[in-house]
Order: structure tokens, then sequence, then C-alpha cells
């Protein structure tokens, strides 16, 4: 099912004679780095942990009002973490690394891992002694005593690696990345991780690695993907792994959280945001905002969740990602350009998602309500004429998503042409009937 967007979907006659807009549930906290943060993990609402390049460690006691930094130890990157309790918890590196905090965070213990390489990817469940962990070369690691000690379940691929899992409880856990020869590769267990079956997919057809996954029991569970293109999937089993259902999307996906059997957030390349409200069968996007990559998502409870990405952003809603009516106007893109068509070719419809900045400074900073700016959006052919008008009018900063339906037109190269002022952007597209 094509994904659709709560910022704006629409088919183009839809779009005359009416003024776009765009809002997001979801704003900006100050991380005090620009350094590339890895993944987030809150224990509730109010507390939180985050793992980033170069050995940063980043905590909250205050919702993400104020970060600080903790003395890891290490220099090398920390990939994921996973805590037990406010005091608890374990983070994984590059190398072989593994870490452990008994008190908050405040200080961290090196712990012998047993292998050198890179670690992506670390999972308990709740305060469950039993969890896994991850990483290059199809590693796979498991402890039995709350990430105090591990022992090697396999290691030593040639090609592959594993960069997601997932325990649904002490037992039952998945693990996701991709195999020697490119292809998505899931596992799962039944025993809390000594023992694990494999099952190797594809993303509707095409070749790339599992981001991140989660498993909800026995049998059903969620993946994030890159696709080998660049773009991005999320999958849905229903039979623990041996069969997929796989959604396509124009942006690499890279990390997932599931507070409920029924909602989850993925996010990803570009500043993508993506919820489901019904387990996995359909997505929306959310605007995040920001057009930076998103790496991982946690949230604590169904509307309170947390976003880290490059360059040291930190996202927050507290609303599940949803606009409210006292939502403050002011979080929008960057920058202006298009962003992706998707799908690419298509028959006969298409997805063009682009991105408006605030024509004024103030908008950037939340400090007041930006101009409307004049945007003209049209199709052109190969000899550059115009054969569809998108919009041709004054339109607010925001993401939006619009469908634009080929039917008439013969097969053949088109291009979507964005122009704002003096910006033009294009973007080719191939129409195949």
């Amino acid at each position: 099912m094509i994904a659709r967007s709560l910022a704006m979907l629409v088919t183009a006659a839809l779009l005359f004679n009416s003024v776009l807009s765009a809002q997001s549930g979801w704003y900006t906290l100050t991380s005090g780095t620009t350094t590339d943060l890895n993944s987030v993990f809150f224990t509730g609402v109010d507390s939180g942990y985050i793992a980033g390049q170069d050995g940063l460690l980043l905590r909250t006691f205050d919702a993400g009002l104020t970060w600080a930094t903790a003395p890891t130890g290490v220099t090398v990157n920390l990939n994921d973490l996973y805590f037990f309790t406010q005091d608890t918890g374990v983070a994984v590196g590059d190398n072989g690394t593994i870490i452990r905090s008994t008190d908050a965070g405040q200080t961290w213990a090196p712990l012998a891992s047993g292998v050198t390489d890179n670690l992506y990817t670390v999972s308990f469940d709740c305060d469950h002694p039993n969890g896994v962990a991850g990483g290059s070369s199809q590693t796979i690691l498991n402890s039995t005593d709350r990430g105090m000690s591990w022992s090697i379940v396999q290691k030593g691929f040639f090609g592959g690696e594993f960069n997601g899992s997932s325990m649904a409880n002490n037992n039952l856990g998945m693990i996701g990345g991709e195999n020697s020869i490119f292809a998505p590769l899931m596992a799962s267990t039944e025993d809390g991780g000594a023992n694990w079956a494999f099952n190797t997919f594809y993303l509707n057809s095409n070749e790339g690695q599992i981001s991140d996954i989660h498993a909800f029991g026995r049998t059903t569970g969620i993946a994030v993907s890159q696709v080998w293109d660049g773009t991005g999937a999320i999958s849905r089993t229903a039979d623990g792994g041996v069969n997929w259902t796989t959604d396509l999307f124009p942006e690499d996906l890279r990390g997932l959280s599931c507070p409920t059997a029924a909602i989850g957030f993925a996010v990803g390349a570009f500043g993508t945001i993506l919820a489901t409200t019904d387990g996995g069968i359909t997505w929306e996007y959310q605007t995040s905002g920001v057009s930076v990559g998103l790496d991982e998502v946690s949230f604590p409870d169904s509307v309170n969740g947390y976003i880290v990405g490059d360059n040291g952003v930190i996202l927050k809603t507290t609303t599940g990602g949803i606009v409210t009516s006292s939502e403050p106007l002011g979080l929008w893109p960057t920058e202006t350009r298009l962003v992706s068509t998707y799908p690419n070719p298509f028959n006969p419809e298409t997805n063009i998602r682009f991105q408006i900045a605030p024509a004024s400074p103030e908008g950037l900073q939340g400090g007041g309500r930006a101009d409307y700016g004049f945007v003209n959006l049209t199709i052109t052919d190969v000899l550059g004429r115009t054969v569809s008008t998108l919009i041709n009018e004054r339109v607010a900063p925001g993401t939006y998503i619009l469908r634009w339906n080929a039917t008439g037109l013969s097969s053949g190269i088109y291009f979507a042409r964005l122009q704002v002022g003096s910006l033009v952007d294009v973007r080719r597209m191939v129409y195949l009937r």
C-alpha cells in the first residue's frame, strides 16, 4: 500500500484554488552537540539515554529539557543501548565494545564480548535476564544475566551483519540484518537467545538489509529496512518470519519503536517519520521539521516519544506526533527542495514529496508565523513542455506529498519541476504503461 501523509496527501485536481498548510507534532530539543546520535532509550517519560559517535553518551532526567554527557571510557562509536531501569543499562559499539552502568549512566564498566566485530544492536525485555547483541560478520551474542556476561552464539561469517534486535519476553526474540549475498536476514529464538532459526526474504524482490526489528511474540513482528537502491521498506510477518508482507517507501528507514501492539513509529533518511495505528498494516507520514537522517526512536508510552539522528538532532513529541490546536507553528524544514518521487518508474501514479522552508528566519526559530511563499510545481516532458501544473500559488512552510496520475499520457520520461523564487529543483521520473 502506498504510504500516505498526515501533512497532505491529495490528488492534483484538489490542489487548485486551495492553500496548503503543514504543521508538526514534533519539536527539536537542544542536545549541545553536533555529533551523530545513533540510539535513544527512555525508561520513562522523564529519564532517557542517547548513544553516539566517538563514545558519546548523553542522559536526561527532566524529559529532555537538559542533557549531560557521561564519561564512558571508550572512544569508538556506540551504536545501541538498552536500560532495564533508570539505573542499570548496557551499551554496545564498534570493535566488540560492551559497557554497562549501574548508577544511571554516571559511570560505565567495560565487559568482555569475545569478539572484535562491530556490535550494532542489543535488546532485553523489561527486567528479564536473557538478552541478545548482534553485529558485523553475522555475529550474535547471548546474555543470561542482564548483560553482566556474554557468550558467543555465532561469529566469523564472510559478509552480512545484524543491525536490529528485539526480545518480546525472556524467551522469545528476533534479530535482523542481511546475509552474505545482501538479502534481508531475520532470525528468531524461543529459548532466550541460545539458539536461533534463520529466514531469508526479499523486499518485494529487492535486496537490502533490515535496519531494526520489533517482535510482538512468537509469530508476529515488524522490520524496517534499507533497500539496495537507497529507498526503504517496512515488512510484517505473522508466522515467525517465514513469510513477510512488504511496503516500499522513498526513503531508507533506520529505526523502529512499537509502544503497543497497534501503535508504531519508523524513522529514516531526510527527516522521515512514519506512524502506524493498526499494527503496521498501514503507515502515515508525520512532519519532523528537519531534513537530516534520523536513526532511532524510543517511545516509553504511546504518546511521549524521542528521536535522534545526524548532527546531534533530538526530536520530541508529547502527542504521538499528532498536531494539536495548541501546537506551536514554527518547526519547518530548513531547506526548500524536491525530496523524492516514488514509485519511480511508475504506472500510472507516483507520489511527489517536497518541502518548503519558511521565507523568514522567525519561522525557523519558532518565534512567529513565517510568510507564505509562492510555489510553482509542474510536470514537464523531455522537450520542456508543461503537461500538468500541480501548484501555482502561495504555500505555507512544511513537508508535503502530492499524488500525480499520468493516465492519458504516453510512456516515457517526465520531470517534476519545483520553483520557489529563484530556486529550481528537478526530479526525473519514468512512466511505464
